[in-house]
This record gives structure tokens, sequence and C-alpha cells, in this order.
């Protein structure tokens, strides 16, 4: 199901940024979307009842998000649905996500110091969360903002 949304303007070179959007494990009807930049920054965020959802959820047949895509990408992106199965394999995700994890190496909550390495909108900064989900999910771990107010 790949590029099923897409906006109108494009690239120099007749390319769109893509924007790959995934289900980032999960269960029990609670699993986190993302929507990453082939830059690596996170652009949106969204916890769906079942993966299926998420194709809605994150607008690639729906508006939703899409005041977010528009703002990050005026002049255009493709959005692309990446299965559970592949988040590992998908070389434009895992680009992407080779570029989230250079910006976390560097990135510090201004707050409270703490390596912004994971994605906050739903799980907390790494001190709170600590390494990985509680069930055991094999997901990315992306950046984001901190929402950790301890110092360490």
């Amino acid at each position: 199901m790949e590029n099923v949304a897409e906006s109108q303007s494009v690239r120099t070179d007749g390319t769109k940024p893509k924007i790959f959007c995934f289900c980032n494990g999960g269960g029990n009807e609670w699993y986190p979307a993302l929507a990453m930049a082939e830059d690596g920054n996170v652009l949106a965020s969204h916890v769906c009842s079942t993966p299926g959802w998420a194709v809605h959820d994150l607008g690639l047949t729906s508006d939703w998000k899409h005041d977010k895509y528009d703002t990050y990408y005026p002049d255009g992106y493709e959005l692309v649905w990446v299965e559970m199965a592949e988040i590992r394999t998908h070389p434009g995700l895992m680009a992407a996500y080779a570029k989230n994890q250079e910006i976390a190496r560097e990135a510090k909550c201004e707050e409270c110091g703490h390596a912004m390495k994971y994605h906050r909108a739903e799980y907390g900064c790494e001190v709170e969360r600590g390494d990985g989900y509680a069930n055991g999910s094999d997901v990315l771990q992306a950046m984001g903002p901190c929402c950790c107010t301890e110092q360490i």
C-alpha cells in the first residue's frame, strides 16, 4: 500500500520528499503510529486501536495530520505506508531512522538535559521509560521531545 497520499508540489528534480508512516509495534488495541520525514524528524504520532486505523489516522487515506506535513514540507511530499513486518528492512525508513538517531545523539532536553533518544508523545524520555517497552516489542526508538522534569 505504498505511496497512497501525495501533495501537489514537487522538487526541482521531479521527486517529492517522503514521509514514512508505520505502526511502531504494539498490541492489545495499543498501536503507536509514527510519521517520520526522510530527514529523520518525527512529524506526527498517534495511538490506534489497530494497525489498519493507522493508515487513516496518519493521513494516508484521510486529511488527518496533513497540517503538520504541509508545514514541514510546504512544497509537497509523498506519504509512504510501511507495514509492521517491514519496518526494520524498508530501505527508505531505515535511512530516515539512521538520520533520526544522528539527531538523537546530539539532542538534549532544554529543561532537564537528558538525551532525547526516544519519541515522547506517548512514552516519555529515556530516563522515565528505561530502554524499550515493557511488553518487549521490537520497535524503532524514534527521537522526539522530552517530557521529563527531573534532573539527573
